[in-house]
């Protein structure tokens, strides 16, 4: 995931607040979470988040083979053999899809 392209930002630091006069009540330093924990620390808006989590799920260049999105379409019923077995079967109002690590996105 680009966190640049998916237009998160990185995460200097937070500052926390008094809810009720904004005085400033302590300030915590994030500017070494990538040495500190071996990864940088980001910030991202939720729909920026979804976009980019959805843009791994079906696009190419995301993990493994790109997931359909089927819109419109209600679930009627569902059968995973899951923790046992990575096979997840469910039935649209309109047909049936099998799979294997099959990943169904609610939009």
């Amino acid at each position: 995931m680009d966190p640049v392209h998916s237009r998160y930002v990185s995460a200097t630091g937070m500052y926390f607040m008094s809810s009720t006069t904004l005085d400033e009540l302590n300030y915590h330093d994030l500017s070494n979470c990538e040495e500190l924990y071996g990864a940088p620390l980001y910030y991202a808006h939720r729909v920026d988040l979804h976009e980019s989590l959805k843009d791994m799920a079906t696009g190419p260049n995301g993990p493994g083979i790109p997931a359909t999105v089927h819109r419109k379409s209600g679930v009627r019923s569902y059968v995973s053999t899951l923790p046992h077995s990575s096979h997840l079967s469910f039935a649209l109002s309109n047909s049936w899809f099998r799979g294997e690590r099959t990943l169904m996105l609610l939009l």
